[in-house]
């Protein structure tokens, strides 16, 4: 180890915060206090307590986070009840906070609560509220719960960091079960959740939180994260634990955004495509010709930005197209190809042909044809061309 770099350790033994605490290297404070304080007589414990530097019981604090002796953790608590003070108290109240789980801190947590005078520092309100607390997490999630505010200013007051594996895991619950008003006053907080937990961990916020919301309550913030994580609904296999609902219910507010800003300028096209928002399965742009791909299962929408016209195919062909072009760009597809014609919405109106590929205009007279063919096509209304000329 270099001059510097022992430098450095020294420096960093002796300056460290309540919240580095927890996470600092075992190796710059001095070695196996634990064991040396177990091996003290009982009858000399209080004058080899008194003469315990700093460095050395906070060391013995770190020790308890990988011990399991009952022993030893027993001969801390009496240790620590002798040398008590607003300092101790505070390492152990974020020692808890980082390593809940461990047996020798929850020991100790409980340990102390019990047998130390910790009511004699009012201002700890982390150990005095939570010490001699049974299941940490639930306790603190109730808490959340009552309140049902910004949850941010609950663990201020109990000075626990928000960031903590504790504060993460109580959050996790407490947005696992929180209603509508938690979300809102929270969202801050939740976006740094989703984007802690890996994807299949996040499912029940997320699913909560989806379920809670109606489409126009939910954040923009969120549900990119949300979008960026688990992808789309019908292509990523992120989200086949949800439920049908949610994933029709998250596409439809995918789209919603997507065709805001793609018919910017042209609102008779948004009012048309907005109605069909319940049919929608998916949505992606192709960047490169600012085309906007709308996905409704058995049929598919094209459309190119500041273009009057969009395209309804049949999927197959849709998807036909697509590959021929990918695998050779002059094979262009329909939507892109000016020589090929496809029959016009009122041509397809007056006709009783059955178009795989459908031409639709949002301008004048055609405008209302778009709207009567995609009613026929998603079932709102009763294809009545055949009826027409059959009793003509």
């Amino acid at each position: 180890m270099s001059y510097f770099t022992e430098a450095i350790d020294r420096i960093k033994a002796k300056f460290y915060t309540y919240d580095e605490f927890p996470s600092l290297d075992r190796h710059l404070l001095p070695a196996d206090s634990l064991k040396r304080a177990l091996a003290v007589k009982e009858s000399d414990l209080e004058i080899y307590s008194a003469n315990l530097k700093g460095q050395e019981l906070e060391g013995l604090l770190l020790d308890l986070v990988s011990t399991k002796d009952d022993a030893e953790v027993q001969r801390a608590i009496k240790i620590i009840c002798l040398r008590i003070s607003k300092r101790i108290l505070k390492l152990i109240a974020k020692l808890t906070q980082y390593h809940f789980r461990s047996y020798g801190i929850d020991k100790l947590r409980k340990g102390v609560s019990h047998s130390c005078d910790i009511a004699a520092f009012p201002n700890e309100r982390f150990l005095n509220a939570f010490g001699p607390t049974d299941d940490l997490v639930n306790a603190l999630t109730q808490i959340l719960l009552k309140k049902n505010t910004n949850i941010q200013e609950i663990y201020a007051y109990y000075d626990i960091y928000d960031k903590s594996p504790l504060a993460y895991a109580s959050s996790f619950m407490f947005f696992s079960r929180c209603d509508k008003t938690g979300f809102l006053l929270n969202y801050d907080y939740l976006a740094d959740l989703i984007r802690f937990f890996q994807p299949k961990k996040a499912i029940p916020i997320v699913s909560h939180y989806l379920n809670s919301m109606t489409l126009i309550e939910y954040d923009d913030t969120i549900n990119n994260i949300i979008a960026e994580k688990f992808g789309q609904p019908y292509t990523s296999v992120e989200w086949e634990p949800f439920s049908k609902d949610l994933r029709d219910k998250f596409a439809q507010w995918n789209y919603l955004q997507r065709l805001k800003h793609h018919c910017e300028s042209n609102q008779k096209k948004f009012r048309i495509l907005l109605q069909y928002l319940p049919e929608v399965r998916t949505n992606y742009e192709i960047a490169e010709i600012n085309a906007l791909v709308i996905d409704f299962g058995a049929f598919v929408i094209v459309d190119i930005t500041d273009r009057p016209d969009a395209f309804l195919y049949e999927k197959n062909l849709f998807e036909t197209e697509m590959r021929n072009w990918q695998s050779d760009q002059e094979s262009l597809p329909t939507f892109l190809d000016k020589k090929k014609e496809p029959l016009s919405a009122r041509e397809f109106m007056l006709s009783t042909d059955d178009a795989p590929c459908i031409k639709l205009t949002f301008e004048g007279i055609h405008y209302y044809y778009v709207e009567e063919i995609m009613d026929i096509k998603f079932g709102y209304e009763p294809d009545m061309r055949k009826h027409h000329i059959t009793t003509r």
